[in-house]
C-alpha cells in the first residue's frame, strides 16, 4: 500500500475483552495489530491505536469521538482499509457510550450507522 499513509494492516478479527471491575477498558472491535501506530504518527493507523489505548471508559469515549471528528464516517475514504478503521471506531464509540450509561447518545449514533442499510 505504498503512499496510502498506513503504518500497518487493519485488524483481522475482533478482540473479545470486557471491561474489568477496575474501570479500565479494552476494545472489543478495535484489536490493534502488533506494531500498529508505532513510529508512524499522523496516519489513520496511529490515530486508531491512540484511541484504542484508552485506560478508562470516559477516556475511550473522548478518544473515539476525537478519532471520528478527524475521520468522519460519512466522508469519502481512500480505500477499504480506511473505511474499516472508521467503522470499527464508530462501533467502539457506541459500545463505550452504552457502557457509561449514555444510552440515548449511543442509540443516536447506532441509528446513524444504519448497519442493516435500512435508512431513508
Amino acid at each position: 500500500m505504498a503512499g496510502s499513509g498506513f503504518g500497518c494492516r487493519t485488524p483481522g478479527g475482533h478482540q473479545c475483552v470486557r471491561p474489568s471491575g477496575t474501570g479500565r477498558t479494552a476494545s472489543l472491535h478495535a484489536a490493534v495489530p502488533k506494531g500498529c501506530g508505532s513510529g508512524a504518527t499522523g496516519t489513520i493507523a496511529s490515530a486508531f491505536a491512540e484511541a484504542a489505548s484508552a485506560n478508562t471508559l470516559d477516556d475511550a469515549a473522548r478518544r473515539w469521538g476525537a478519532f471520528l471528528v478527524r475521520y468522519p464516517p460519512d466522508a469519502e475514504t481512500e480505500d477499504a482499509v480506511q473505511k474499516r478503521y472508521i467503522d470499527a471506531a464508530r462501533y467502539e464509540l457506541i459500545r463505550v457510550l452504552y457502557l457509561i450509561g449514555k444510552m440515548e447518545q449511543g442509540d443516536g449514533l447506532f441509528e446513524k450507522a444504519d448497519p442493516l442499510g435500512l435508512g431513508g
